[in-house]
């Protein structure tokens, strides 16, 4: 069983579920479902449902909201041992509407969170040797100067004892203080990691390159070992020294919410990378659990078992070969 660690900030998600009334704004709605939610958070969940050891740092407060996260986390079987309650801050939750195409509107109440605060001193016994595997995303950082300190705590020990970093850029622009000093912070994780998993939108905003080509050359050129650029229902696309490829994703007819379908790739190429040492075949679990996540509403009620993983792509396959 491989061991993942991460950190990030846990939400608790408030999902439309008035009836009927797609495409509601926001402020019209009325009644909500409660959902975790998070990237790094969304990752750890996918992961553990595979088996997986996963460690997750994070900071919450000691409200009803952190309660429940922290109670969710220990259900899914994930490492809470760098988890902290605080009464000094509180849990960030977001608000989502419902919608039938596209990406739903977003509503964050996360400033100065119990997770924007989270100090060196939390994570002093941390033995970066422990683990396997380092997943990190680009929206801890700007989140406060406390997290970017942890955060390049984390990744400087992964660098130097050679400990394979997936970083998903997870671009929100509006925790940055500026764009220039975004881009900047985004490329150099991005140059350092062992695999590159931006969505293709990001990839083409943090390099200034609109060609699969151009992008592919600057990204390799500047240190890049594994560039992974997620394409929503056409796939993903791989490059490294040695390959350059398309992967085919997965088409489904039932699309309830899109939020979530990036983390459940990355769940997926972090597995088979772990479980197989195949590439294409974890971007090829990438995009199944991708194709599963968009089919719920919560941000990773979607996400699989190991059975369900595999029976979705053998179905798949069959399905196609009829």
């Amino acid at each position: 069983m491989s061991r993942i660690l991460t950190i990030g900030e846990s939400m608790v998600l408030f999902a439309s579920c008035d009836n009927n009334e797609i495409n509601y704004d926001l402020i019209d709605t009325t009644i909500y479902k409660k959902y975790l939610a998070g990237a790094e958070l969304n990752v750890s969940i996918g992961l553990s449902k595979l088996n997986h050891e996963v460690t997750y740092i994070t900071k919450l407060g000691n409200d009803v909201l952190g309660k429940y996260i922290l109670d969710s986390i220990k259900n899914y079987q994930i490492d809470y041992k760098y988890i902290t309650l605080t009464n000094d801050y509180l849990t960030g939750f977001m608000m989502k509407n419902k919608v039938d195409y596209g990406d739903p509107k977003i509503a964050y109440f996360r400033k100065n969170s119990a997770a924007a605060n989270i100090e060196l001193s939390d994570i002093n016994d941390l033995n970066i040797l422990d683990y396997d595997l380092i997943y990190l995303s680009g929206i801890y950082p700007p989140l406060s100067n406390k997290s970017k300190i942890v955060f390049d705590e984390i990744f400087k020990r992964a660098k130097e004892n050679n400990i394979p970093i997936v970083f998903d850029c997870n671009i929100r622009e509006i925790l940055w203080d500026n764009k220039d000093e975004m881009i900047d912070t985004l490329n150099y994780y991005a140059f350092n990691s062992t695999y590159f998993v931006p969505g293709i939108k990001e990839v083409i905003e943090l390099s200034s390159f609109k060609n699969i080509d151009d992008i592919t050359k600057y990204y390799l050129d500047n240190g890049v070992e594994n560039l992974i650029i997620k394409l929503g229902e056409d796939g993903a696309f791989i490059a490294n020294n040695k390959l350059k490829k398309y992967v085919r994703g997965y088409q489904v007819s039932h699309i309830v919410d899109t939020i979530g379908a990036g983390d459940g790739f990355v769940v997926g190429l972090i597995d088979g990378l772990l479980t197989t040492n195949d590439l294409l075949y974890a971007i090829k679990q990438g995009n199944a659990i991708g194709a599963l996540a968009i089919q719920s509403a919560g941000d990773n009620t979607g996400y699989p078992n190991r059975n369900e993983l595999i029976n979705f792509m053998e179905g798949y396959k069959n399905e196609k070969i009829k």
